[in-house]
């Protein structure tokens, strides 16, 4: 998963934590 891998580097990011978040919740339903 490349969202995973580009978190990596910027966690310290709340607004893109919170795009993961909402992305993996997304995906949890596939």
């Amino acid at each position: 998963m490349t969202i995973k891998l580009l978190a990596i580097g910027k966690t310290d990011n709340k607004h893109l934590q919170a795009l993961i978040d909402e992305y993996q919740k997304r995906l949890g339903f596939y």
